[in-house]
């Protein structure tokens, strides 16, 4: 029955005077009941299909405004990306980088796991969240190493302010500064740092200033894809120095020979055995 004709009938509804707003109701129940099943099916079509138009596009909303983006980088890989308000990311190796494109440009948020240096345009405020603390900035060059319980961060121009998820801290970075957890999960104390660090890894120089020793071996993994075994305790050592990505066996050497360890490199299984 066209949409006319379910009109007609409904007009043919009547609801006597002095009735209370129940009673009326319960009429015209009963009426509704007597109507043909088509004609109810009719409204029932109608509603449902306005109902589930309505649920379309909410959902279409929710759907474009939470839409993420996810980047990774394997072993020996980096990766520049360029974010929606055209700042930079570059992504080390081994690192997660998730972007959810649809808040841009009033809300800048990305999510990290590994590390990246970022290049950040002036606009509203940027975060780099991780699971061991918060950064924030205005507009900015910035670097963020987020592995495990290891957070370190690095503010190279601007200002950066880095707030603990596992203590109540929050502090300010001003360039050249950095700063890191400690093994009690409590900020150190600012450090300085060479403006010509600023993205060294990226040209496959890595640095490294009191860092656990099985941190620079996991980096090593990282950058030459390599299974690293250590047979002998080394969490209570740390590594001060640099290497590059150029040469495994080089890089071994600079690691491995000042801390008195010894290294077995297994070509064809891509293997390193540390002793």
């Amino acid at each position: 029955m066209d949409k006319d004709n379910i009109l007609k009938r409904a007009s043919g509804f009547k609801v006597e005077g002095k009735k209370t707003k129940p009673q009326a109701w319960q009429e015209l129940e009963k009426k509704m009941n007597k109507m043909p099943t088509a004609v109810t099916n009719n409204y029932q079509k109608l509603f449902i299909g306005s109902a589930a138009a309505a649920i379309a596009a909410i959902l279409l909303v929710f759907t474009f405004v939470n839409r993420t983006t996810t980047y990774k980088t394997l072993a020996g890989d980096t990766q520049m990306i360029t974010l929606p308000d055209n700042s930079l990311a570059y992504l080390n190796a081994g690192t997660t980088l998730k972007v959810t494109t649809g808040k841009w440009p009033s809300k800048r948020e990305v999510i990290l796991d590994g590390e990246a240096f970022f290049e950040v345009i002036p606009g509203s405020s940027f975060t780099v969240r991780s699971a061991n603390g918060t950064v924030k900035v205005l507009g900015t060059k910035f670097n963020v190493y987020s592995r495990n319980s290891f957070f370190m961060v690095d503010c190279y121009s601007g200002k950066v302010n880095v707030t603990n998820a596992h203590q109540d801290q929050s502090v300010n970075l001003l360039p050249n500064t950095g700063i890191r957890l400690k093994e009690d999960n409590r900020f150190s104390e600012k450090y300085t740092i060479k403006p010509q660090r600023a993205k060294s890894w990226l040209t496959g120089v890595f640095h490294f200033k009191a860092t656990p020793l099985i941190l620079v071996i996991e980096e090593i993994e990282r950058q030459f894809g390599y299974t690293v075994e250590i047979k002998t305790d080394i969490s209570n050592r740390s590594y001060t120095g640099s290497f590059t990505n150029k040469d495994l066996a080089v890089t071994l050497d600079l690691v491995c020979v000042p801390m008195g360890l010894k290294y077995n490199i297994v070509e064809a299984e891509k293997r390193v055995t540390i002793q």
